[in-house]
């Protein structure tokens, strides 16, 4: 190739491109989408809008936002209940207060709050857990996050593990 063939070359790239640029420019029309079609699109995905003087942090987990949601839906109830049925209620709630205590109690015995901060890599968030008794071993979780390719998806935040979970569920809700 002499210096002439390389010039037509490059003079031929330069020239498709000047086309294909007019052309993408000038007579192609970009796909357009109302705003309604891309709320539509939003809420199909499970997602919602928030105005931007309502930001919150979002901190919720799924299960909170649908508690949310269905607490806004439910009707309000009339308090029109005898004293009789207001009795027995608070008795059995206080029944429950005391079940509820107690389990609370059983679960903080063999539960952690793991805070996962900017900077943990999997092999970190396996040590803490196999020290605090809630894995055996760490190799088997840290090999378990490469295997399912979630190493790279843990997420920042608190979360409450126990002893009886697998190690899948734990790596599920770390990376959820």
């Amino acid at each position: 190739m002499n210096k002439r063939s390389i010039q037509s070359f490059a003079g031929g790239i330069i020239f498709s491109t000047a086309i294909m640029a007019g052309y993408h420019y000038l007579i192609e029309e970009p796909p357009t989408t109302s705003v309604e079609e891309a709320k539509k699109m939003i809420e199909e995905h499970g997602m919602i809008i928030l105005p931007k003087d309502k930001k919150e942090k979002s901190t919720n987990t799924p299960l909170e936002k649908e508690e949310r949601t269905n607490s806004k839906t439910e009707p309000t109830k009339k308090k029109e209940e005898p004293k009789l049925e207001q009795e027995e209620s608070s008795k059995e709630s206080k029944l429950e207060e005391q079940s509820t205590t107690n389990e609370k109690e059983e679960e903080n015995s063999s539960s952690l709050t793991l805070t996962i901060e900017p900077g943990m890599n999997p092999e970190t968030i396996a040590s803490i857990l196999e020290k605090q008794g809630i894995i055996q071993d760490k190799r088997a979780f840290t090999e378990y996050l490469e295997k399912n390719n979630l190493s790279t998806k843990v997420q920042l935040g608190e979360y409450v593990l126990t002893k009886n979970m697998s190690i899948s569920q734990i790596a599920k809700t770390i990376t959820n």
